[in-house]
């Protein structure tokens, strides 16, 4: 009896041990980006982030499952100028966070905090927005409205309206509470600043851009294709004057349109000489 209750002693000293060890590790970081697109620059208001670093939790956790996104997961907090942030998802070498839509200044600094400690801030500029397209597979992003996810295979085509997903689109009106699900009915929460998107350079005609219903920080863009487009063609997001990293939405592959044109039969077939024209 007392041999079992001795390493019953040792496993669990050895057990909180060890979680003790982590959690006294102080967290760092290394790097934040957009959620989307990976881009490094400055944060927006409303905007997904990736912080990457080290020892940032302990567990590895997604954190919205209760319909809201808490302010502290996993014993883990983000804090934007020493208040704490909504989260998304934990890991010790990774956390997703929702930059607050009331924040203003022109900098801002970025800390995590563990029972281990707080790490070093990480001062970044504050910008208006800061789009990324989110992407599946590194480049296929956009959806038909039936959600059919467009890719090699099932191509989009011009003039087909096509649903897009990003973050970093900036403030809404109506506002939205910070870590809460954008309102499903009217009135849906519309970006504030004119939302642009381009297709091979040629302008697409917006339908929507705001927070997707139902969705927690995360932005949709309906848009149709411009006529005269074929194969692979660049897209882009532009908020406020700032542009997203472009990503490939592959339309349908062909030949443009044949031109006719119908005219007299001396078109082509010239008379030599000199010829007068009334």
């Amino acid at each position: 009896m007392k041999t079992g209750l001795f390493r019953c002693r040792c496993v669990c000293f050895a057990f909180f041990s060890m979680v003790a060890a982590a959690w006294g590790q102080t967290p760092s970081i290394s790097g934040v980006v957009n959620a989307a697109s990976s881009a490094a620059g400055g944060i927006a208001p409303g905007e997904g982030i990736s912080i990457y670093g080290a020892n940032l939790s302990t567990l590895t956790n997604v954190c919205t499952g209760g319909g809201t996104a808490p302010t502290t997961c996993s014993n883990t907090q983000v804090l934007v100028n020493g208040n704490a942030i909504p989260l998304q998802f934990v890991s010790p070498a990774q956390v997703n966070a929702l930059v607050p839509f009331g924040l203003t200044g022109s900098t801002a600094a970025i800390q995590v905090s563990t029972p281990g400690g707080q790490s070093s801030p990480m001062v970044l500029n504050v910008v208006p927005a800061s789009p990324g397209i989110v992407t599946q597979n590194g480049s296929l992003g956009f959806f038909q409205f039936n959600g059919a996810l467009i890719t090699a295979t099932n191509t989009a085509s011009p003039g087909e309206t096509l649903v897009g997903y990003a973050y970093g689109l900036g403030i809404t009106n109506p506002a939205v509470a910070d870590g809460t699900p954008a309102p499903s009915s009217p009135p849906l929460a519309n970006a504030a600043a004119t939302v642009n998107v381009t297709v091979g350079g040629a302008p697409a005609a917006v339908i929507f851009g705001g927070l997707a219903p139902g969705n927690i920080g995360l932005y949709q863009i309906n848009f149709t294709v411009p006529a005269g487009l074929l194969g692979n063609q660049p897209v882009v997001f532009t908020v406020d004057g700032i542009a997203s990293p472009s990503v490939t939405l592959p339309l349908a592959a062909g030949s443009p349109t044949s031109v006719f044109v119908t005219s007299s039969s001396n078109l082509g077939t010239w008379p030599l000489g000199e010829v007068q024209v009334g």
